[in-house]
């Protein structure tokens, strides 16, 4: 325990030096109210604009603030807009999401810090949004296009929900990253050299006979066939997301903490094999979509709020497992030729 202590506080420490930030307390901030523009018409001086005209090569800057946005929601707000902006160095802090990017394009989110928020950057239907160098709390991004996220500590998550064309590049993210969405071109992104709090965070795209024998925090299979994969992790948003894969194998894998989505998530992807593992102190162990030709088997579940979930999914079996103290244990949604065979499942609510 005392070793694993120790590395995880190297990663953190690592994480830390690998980003040049401002700090909040040694920098200058001028304090200014919640930052409203709703339309091109609002880049103003009295919404924060020190300079610039809109266009790309002279673009609206908001620099310098600090925000206190406590009773608001929001501590900066921009939407429905298309001129080209630049916020960088503020500290916006005391809100329930720090900054909201909505109906909006060409908008460079540089070298901020946003703590003590519920939320960090939300980001939704927008193009050509780009953050780099930030120090914030989370990071949602949803049915956008072509979002970037460089050079950040993100310390709980980056969701990235029914996008495309996605970069998130040199992060540390402590919860890791999360993907969905409802076709296929939202699981195909530029994603590399990420870590989250346990590891790093793999993903593969349209690879095959692969064999990932590594502690890695996440890995992400998109399109992939013919994968083995060994591991461990804990406390990450999912450790592992299969996307329009097949043939793959987990196996002698342990996964703990509570993930905020599943341990093991799948979706439209066959020939799903998981045995002699451990799900433990999950809120969802495994979560299936449209999964066909699985096993699952020699595997042991405690403590989670459902052991396996499977919808929509056929031809699968589970056996010699055992699901307990749980409060869900199996659940099956609009499936056919499910067998559970020897399985000891008890002490469920």
């Amino acid at each position: 325990m005392r070793k694993i202590a120790i590395i995880v506080s190297v990663l953190l420490l690592m994480s830390l030096q690998s980003f040049s930030l401002p700090s909040s307390k040694v920098n200058n901030y001028t304090p200014h109210p919640p930052i409203i523009i709703e339309g091109n018409d609002d880049f103003t001086p009295e919404n924060g604009v020190i300079g610039g005209n809109g266009t790309k090569e002279n673009p609206y800057i908001i620099e310098g603030w600090e925000i206190n946005a406590s009773g608001e929601w929001h501590g900066i707000t921009i939407k429905d807009t298309t001129a080209y902006a630049v916020i960088r160095k503020c500290y916006i802090h005391n809100a329930g999401c720090a900054i909201l990017i909505k109906n909006a394009s060409n908008i460079i989110i540089q070298n901020l810090i946003t703590e003590f928020n519920n939320f960090g950057i939300s980001i939704i239907i927008s193009k050509n949004i780009y953050v780099e160098n930030c120090y914030t709390e989370s990071i949602y991004v949803d049915t956008d296009e072509n979002c970037s996220i460089k050079n950040c500590h993100i310390l709980h998550s980056i969701q990235i929900i029914e996008s495309v064309k996605s970069s998130i590049i040199n992060n540390f993210i402590g919860k890791g990253l999360l993907i969905k969405g409802l076709k296929q071109e939202h699981f195909f992104h530029n994603i590399l050299n990420n870590t989250a709090i346990n590891g790093s965070i793999l993903y593969y795209v349209n690879k095959s006979n692969v064999k990932v024998k590594e502690n890695a925090a996440q890995i992400f299979i998109i399109g992939c066939k013919n994968f083995e994969i060994s591991m461990n992790s804990s406390n990450v948003m999912v450790a592992v997301e299969m996307i329009y894969s097949s043939n793959i194998s987990i196996i002698n894998s342990g996964f703990y903490g509570k993930m905020a989505w599943a341990s093991v998530f799948g979706v439209n992807s066959s020939n799903i094999f998981i045995s002699n593992s451990k799900f433990k102190n999950n809120g969802c162990s495994i979560f299936f979509h449209a999964v066909s030709n699985f096993e699952i088997k020699n595997s042991y579940f405690a403590f989670y709020e459902s052991g396996l979930v499977a919808e929509l999914s056929k031809n699968g079996i589970v056996r010699d497992c055992t699901f307990e103290n749980g409060e869900f244990g199996l659940e099956f949604y609009l499936c056919r030729h499910i067998a559970i065979k020897h399985c000891n499942i008890h002490d469920n609510e």
